[in-house]
């Protein structure tokens, strides 16, 4: 039933935006005029994609359409094919069906009218890779994306392990093996106090490595020279961490505690002020 992908898609002319009207079948949840539009392609075997569905609750601040996107291959295309038999084909039973790796066990007659619709966004697109995020209709990252956020003390309901070790360049002191390991990251528009740069040092508690916007600030040089790191190592560690968790840029600096995004601020972990 469902088509792969074209194999020459016309991509020349502008990208579609979906609305309400047209792409209700594939809106996750309701529409607020007020919202930007996000487009999300996704294929329902690929981790990252069951990763991005598993913490949908992030894209609140979107009006955001999820389409299928099967170009792993015969499996991922039997797959969608079992999805577009379900009446809500982006619903919360399809969407925990795919995480779970699951069929949704739909028996509705297809939608073909939705397969139409998600071909139509699909050759418009012609995404090559998954998931794969457009704003407006070009394509972003996580990283660069408003994301929101659930209730509690942080950010998303999974915690990832991170490889601290990996990010020694960051540690702004002697790795003490006792203390915690903690993120701190320090968006450009920030400038932290004396005070506070000294204790993150001296902190015995935690050990902070502290992620840097403005590669040219004197924090910089002040943190990079602890370890004697290798500023443009640092520049890719630092690309790669936040690909890794996905954090948006903020205008005040955000903690990451095991591995994610703590909601309360600096001040709670330490107990000097720091300054704008």
């Amino acid at each position: 039933m469902f088509p792969f992908l074209a194999s020459a898609a016309d991509t020349s002319n502008m990208l579609e935006i979906p609305t309400a009207i047209k792409y209700r079948d594939f809106l996750l949840g309701s529409w607020k005029a007020e919202n930007p539009t996000l487009t999300i392609f996704v294929d329902p075997f690929c981790p990252y994609c069951l990763k991005s569905l598993d913490r949908k609750y992030q894209f609140a601040n979107y009006n955001t359409f999820l389409f299928w996107a099967p170009i792993l291959g015969d499996r991922s295309i039997s797959r969608v094919n079992e999805i577009f038999a379900c009446k809500n084909v982006v619903g919360d039973r399809v969407i925990e069906s795919v995480i779970k790796r699951l069929s949704p066990q739909c028996e509705q007659p297809t939608d073909k009218e939705a397969v139409a619709a998600n071909m139509d966004m699909l050759n418009q697109y012609n995404p090559n890779t998954v998931p794969a995020y457009y704003l407006g209709g070009r394509r972003v990252s996580l990283a660069q994306l408003d994301l929101a956020v659930e209730s509690g003390s942080v950010l998303g309901r999974q915690q990832f392990k991170i490889n601290w070790q990996r990010y020694e360049e960051m540690s702004v002191s002697d790795v003490n093996a006792s203390a915690k390991p903690m993120g701190l990251l320090v968006p450009s528009a920030v400038k932290l106090s004396l005070a506070l740069v000294k204790q993150l040092e001296n902190d015995k508690l935690y050990q902070w490595y502290v992620f840097i916007e403005d590669k040219d600030s004197p924090l910089f040089d002040r943190f990079c020279s602890v370890s004697q790191c290798d500023k443009q190592l640092y520049v890719n560690r630092y690309s790669e961490f936040m690909l890794l968790t996905a954090i948006p840029i903020k205008s005040s600096p955000v903690v990451v505690k095991d591995g994610v995004v703590s909601l309360l601020p600096l001040r709670n972990y330490l107990q000097v002020n720091f300054n704008k």
